[in-house]
Formats: C-alpha cells, structure tokens, sequence
C-alpha cells in the first residue's frame, strides 16, 4: 500500500512538473508573440491551480487592458495541435485610457486546434462584449455564438469563417469577416442568412480612424423580420427587404445616421389595413380579407428613409402599395421607450380625390390608432358627395 501510494505521489509529481515546465514554455512563447505584435505587458503571472496566464497592463496601439487572463486546457499543455485556451477574459478595455467607452471581452471555446497555420474552432464558441455605456438603443452587451469557425491571421490582417453564428439570439447564418489593421482600421462582414430561400445577403463595413467610425450595413433580399431583429425594431414586418444602413460613430455611441429600406411581397404585422378602410371608403374590394379576422396586411411594396438621432428614429417618408391602396407617411419612434407615432394617408385608386389621414400612436408592437377627421378630410368627403350627384 506505502509503494503504491508513493508510486501515485511521483506519477502526480511528474504531470505536475511536465505540466509547469510546458506553462513555462507557454508563457516564454506568448511572450515573444506579443513583443513581435508590439503589445506590451505591465507583468505576467503564471498558475498551476487552475492552470492560466494573467496579462495585467496591457497596451497595443491606443488600446488598453486592465487585465488579460487566459484559463488552459490541460491538453493544450501537452499537445502541438491543441490551442492552449478554453477561455480568455479581458476587462476594462478602453481606448486611450477612456473609462466611459470601456467593455469587458469573454471568450470561450469547447474546442479549438491550431492547424496549417489557422486556428480551428468546433462545439460551441461563445464571444461576449459588455460595454460601459449603451452604443444603441440602450443596448450594452454584444453576443456572439457559432459551431464552427477558422481563424487565419497575420500581422496587420486576419480572416474569420464562421458556421452556425447566432448573434443576441439570432440566427445569421454563415458569416466571412476580413479585418486590417494600422492608421485606418477596417472590417468587411458578408452575412448569408439561414432563412434564405433565395439568392440573398447582407454586407457590414466598418471603418475607424482617430477615434471615429463609419458603418455600412447593406443587403438585398433579405428577410425583414431579422433585418428588423438586428437592428433591435419591432417585429411589424415580413417579406424580403433590399436595405441600405449608413452609421457614423464617436466614442462607441451613433452621432448620425440614415436608414433605407425597400421590401416586397410582405406582410404588416398586427394591423389589417383593409379591413380599417373599407370601415370609411366602399372599396368593394374581397369581401373574404375585408371581413378577415386576420390581423396583418398584404403588401406589394413599402418602402421608407429613416434618420438616427440620439435616442430615436425620424422616420421622413413612408411609401406604400397594397392591392387596393397605397399610402404615404411620416413619423418618429423612440428607442428608448419604442412608442410610436406615425402618421399614414391612405387612398384607393377609385376615390382619387379622397384621401385617409390615419394616426398611429403608443406602444410599436401593438400600436393604437386614430381616424383624423379634420377640416380637409371633411371637405374632401363634400367634394366627392358633389361629384356623385352631378
């Protein structure tokens, strides 16, 4: 019993002292890389008990880093392949020592295998930002998971490929990101959605320099209801969208920006706008949808231009062709509480010269509504009960 319990102690005795002399090795190597990236490290601390390296002061470029620690894989220790991190964490980030436009990172990876030159990634990945203060609508936490993904990388660019990506709980697809790096930074994103039943897409540009960037988010057919859930809106819209997102940012919060939209062949989702009218107007349209319990709207066409302003949206023109309507609009939405309150004139083709000024207010997922029956809606009903009796 003594030999077999000291036969234990040595075997532990061993894998411990293999385990800290490849830590050891780790560090030396990670050492030399961060020095050739030019990052540099206030110090470096170095645990067995759970095995981990902890970066404290780090500096790259303007960026900062309270702290930097890197939880290991007792494979990764012994392994060539294995990418020696389950986990990194990183808190205080901030540019220029900036506290007000700090976030903390978390990364973690059920598998990760360093091969030709790239980094490989399978099971589950999870990426995590949480920043400081809200940079959209109240929006403070970034969340970022796929099941497959590979990283290759050089000095000054890198490229990652990313299968399954699920970002704030939804689904994207498959994701191709190109960074670079220098005075102008930059990053190009191309989107292919899962829902796709059709050639669609999204691209996502973002460029920075001195403190300032510039974001394009374009894409072509794609699925309204998620452009509209990445974009945090309410879900009040179905069909196939063709849009155009113009952003400029200053210290990681929108200071100006355009949204435009052009979709088709959709719905409007919790209001029947036919069902509304022919409440006013005679359209004699299908007395099935008229009579509808159905909630939504069929559309062929809708379009709009939306600005960005500090806490909400102004939205400047709203276009839209139903089958037996078409409507024109203003309105404003406000981020922070998303009530609504738009404004829509609706006319029917067979009643040129009347037209249904319509208000929208409260809540934007279930908005309320108001016919407005003002002094020119009144004179354009004379108008048409004078044309019928000549």
């Amino acid at each position: 019993m003594k030999k077999t319990l000291i036969g234990l102690f040595l075997l532990v005795s061993i894998i411990a002292g293999t385990g800290y002399y490849q830590l050891s090795r780790l560090q030396e190597k990670l050492t030399a890389q961060l020095q050739q990236h030019d990052v540099h490290v206030g110090t470096v601390e170095l645990n067995f008990f759970p095995p981990q390296i902890v970066l404290k002061q780090v500096t790259y470029e303007q960026w900062h880093a309270e702290e930097v620690a890197g939880k290991l894989n007792l494979s990764g220790l012994f392994a060539q392949s294995a990418f020696p991190f389950r986990q990194i964490a990183a808190r205080q980030i901030s540019r220029q020592n900036r506290a007000d436009s700090a976030f903390s990172l978390l990364w973690e990876s059920e598998s990760a295998v360093v091969s030709d030159g790239k980094l490989r990634f399978e099971g589950e990945n999870k990426l995590s930002l949480d920043f400081a203060r809200p940079f959209y609508n109240q929006q403070k936490k970034i969340d970022l998971s796929f099941k497959k993904g590979t990283l290759t990388y050089g000095k000054d660019h890198a490229q990652l490929l990313l299968e399954q990506a699920v970002l704030n709980q939804q689904n994207l697809g498959h994701i191709e990101i190109q960074t670079t790096t220098g005075a102008q930074r930059e990053m190009l994103a191309e989107i292919t959605p899962v829902q796709c039943v059709e050639h669609c897409r999204a691209r996502l540009r973002i460029q920075s320099a001195n403190q300032q960037s510039a974001v394009v988010f374009t894409g072509e057919n794609y699925p309204a209801e998620s452009l509209l859930a990445i974009l945090q809106l309410p879900p009040l819209l179905g069909g196939k969208v063709d849009f155009d997102v113009q952003l400029a940012l200053g210290d990681s919060s929108i200071t100006d920006g355009t949204f435009y939209f052009n979709a088709r062949n959709g719905e409007i989702i919790g209001i029947n706008l036919i069902a509304l009218v022919s409440q006013y107007l005679p359209l004699n349209y299908n007395e099935q949808i008229m009579q509808s319990k159905n909630a939504n709207t069929q559309y062929e066409q809708l379009s709009s231009l939306i600005s960005f302003h500090q806490g909400g949206l102004d939205i400047e023109e709203i276009k839209l062709k139903l089958t037996a309507l078409q409507g024109e609009g203003q309105g404003k939405i406000d981020l922070n509480t998303m009530q609504c309150d738009i404004r829509l004139t609706l006319s029917s083709e067979k009643y040129s010269g009347l037209a249904l000024p319509i208000h929208f207010f409260d809540n934007c997922a279930s908005p309320q509504y108001q016919i407005e029956f003002n002094g020119d809606f009144r004179r354009q009903i004379k108008n048409l009960i004078k044309g019928k009796w000549r």
